[in-house]
């Protein structure tokens, strides 16, 4: 499940002077974060929630984890001592077998989805909302499971009551056996595939399930608006990825679509040119929480934001002017400025100084408490 093409990434082998900035860039982000690889997989007991929450994790492919670990104990396999900093692969081994190109359902992933699917719904109310969170690259269990903490304290209560919330864990760690400095930098091309899989294998196939009229609301950090907007319609994949063909989503169930990005690392990859009509049964108001000073959406301003995997969405205001001011009936795009230097994670987009403007975008979505929008702080074709 990799990517052959390169060339998607803006790296071109024999392109000397492109390849020796991947090369400097790889080695500053190791100095730099000193982070090692991270993959996301869930405890045995990771279903359980003290809030009511429903958690759904799906494996580099997209395959979806079973509820338990009676039919495949993912928790008893071993972690190669090189994981941290060379990665590994972990893809289930049961939900999926790849047959002819493509995937044939064994009977545990269609009872997982059931099971989830009577939970969803359940938990749904008519004419109420579903809440989806979704984490970035990068993240471990521990990491993603805090991140939903803090973005579930920004919802107003009386949304929270009235509301099912999903939070949604994807793996994007991968083993390394190029020429590339170790670091997490260099999993990040496969985060492109893997996040678009969990997206069109895994989130897509949940959604179709809805069968209660709602509004969705997606907030998400980082690499996880890809998983959402692939979970909605094709992104661009690699010539050789299995299942970049399908249908986009179509559920008359599903009233309206809002999602909050928050440095969201994306660009024309996502933002495809037949996008307006990949949602024409599911427009989408967009918020993003855009910061100019990401230092890993910018790159750390070596080199273009649109190179080695475009994050063009969180970095560069050029693009983000030109997307907001192109007209599109099913994509509408707002974006807001943060203002909390260099770092990428989440807390420091919800923290500090940015508090009013999250509180604005929740506010926006219509699930956090009535805030104020201070005009100053949103993104319009006269921004300097």
């Amino acid at each position: 499940m990799k990517i052959k093409n390169m060339t998607e990434f803006g790296i071109e082998i024999s392109g000397g002077c492109k390849l020796t900035a991947a090369m400097a860039l790889a080695g500053a982000l190791s100095a730099l974060s000193g982070c090692a690889g991270k993959h996301v997989i869930p405890d045995k007991n990771y279903v359980t929630s003290s809030d009511g929450a429903i958690k759904v994790a799906f494996d580099q492919d997209g395959n979806i984890y079973p509820r338990t670990i009676d039919v495949e104990d993912w928790t008893a396999r071993t972690h190669p001592f090189y994981e941290p900093v060379f990665g590994s692969a972990f893809q289930l081994a049961k939900p999926y077998v790849p047959a002819e190109g493509k995937y044939v359902e064994r009977g545990l992933r269609a009872a997982t989805y059931e099971k989830l699917e009577r939970m969803l719904n359940t938990s749904l109310k008519d004419d109420g909302t579903l809440i989806i969170l979704i984490h970035g690259f990068n993240n471990d269990n521990e990491e993603a499971n805090a991140n939903f903490s803090l973005m579930k304290s920004f919802l107003a209560p009386s949304v929270r009551q009235r509301s099912a919330v999903l939070e949604v864990f994807w793996d994007g760690l991968e083993e390394r056996r190029d020429f590339y400095i170790a670091s997490p930098f260099n999993f990040w091309p496969d985060a492109l595939t893997y996040s678009n899989l969990a997206g069109t294998h895994g989130l897509r196939e949940l959604l179709r399930r809805v069968k209660k009229n709602v509004d969705v609301r997606v907030v998400t950090h980082s690499r996880g608006v890809a998983v959402i907007m692939a979970a909605l319609a094709q992104p661009v994949f690699g010539e050789r990825i299995v299942g970049g063909d399908d249908p986009p989503l179509k559920n008359p169930h599903i009233k309206s679509m809002k999602i909050a990005s928050f440095a969201p690392a994306i660009g024309p990859g996502h933002l495809v040119r037949d996008i307006n009509e990949q949602l024409i049964h599911h427009p989408v108001d967009l918020f993003l929480g855009f910061n100019r000073g990401d230092i890993i959406t910018g790159k750390l301003f070596l080199v273009p934001a649109s190179f080695w995997g475009t994050t063009t969405l969180g970095s560069d205001l050029p693009y983000v002017k030109r997307v907001i001011a192109t007209p599109r009936d099913n994509l509408k795009v707002r974006a807001f400025q943060f203002r909390h230097g260099g770092r990428h994670d989440f807390p420091s987009y919800a923290g500090g100084v940015n508090v009013p403007v999250i509180r604005c975008m929740y506010s926006l979505m219509g699930i956090g408490e009535p805030a104020p929008c201070d005009k100053n702080d949103e993104i319009t074709a006269t921004t300097e």
